[in-house]
């Protein structure tokens, strides 16, 4: 039987968290991208914003590039800072999605 230690539980948790943002951040991505499109062409854009389908498979295609990016320019950053920057960008994110949702 597999047996996984409590700190690897720790870090599959950390990337079930991780990808989860990811999946949030690149439907609201998504979502601007297609108002824009909506306002510069006139389009009349999907019915019910993108699905989830297509969402799950570009969260999974490109989750690992950017954690290894991460990864490898982790000497070159500091976490404190990241931390407050994505808690600073979080409102605005939530903020721009609801907007986004009224029109």
């Amino acid at each position: 039987m597999l047996r996984v230690e409590k700190e690897e539980s720790y870090i599959l948790a950390l990337h079930g968290i991780a990808i989860s943002c990811f999946y949030i951040l690149l439907s609201i991505l998504l979502r601007l991208a297609e108002w824009f499109a909506m306002t510069i062409t006139g389009w009349g854009g999907l019915a019910e914003g993108f699905p989830w389908w297509i969402i799950l498979p570009l969260t999974v295609t490109f989750y690992p590039p950017v954690f290894i990016y991460y990864r490898e320019n982790l000497d070159q950053v500091n976490p404190k800072d990241d931390l407050i920057t994505a808690l600073l960008l979080i409102p605005l994110l939530l903020i721009g999605y609801v907007v986004l949702s009224i029109l």
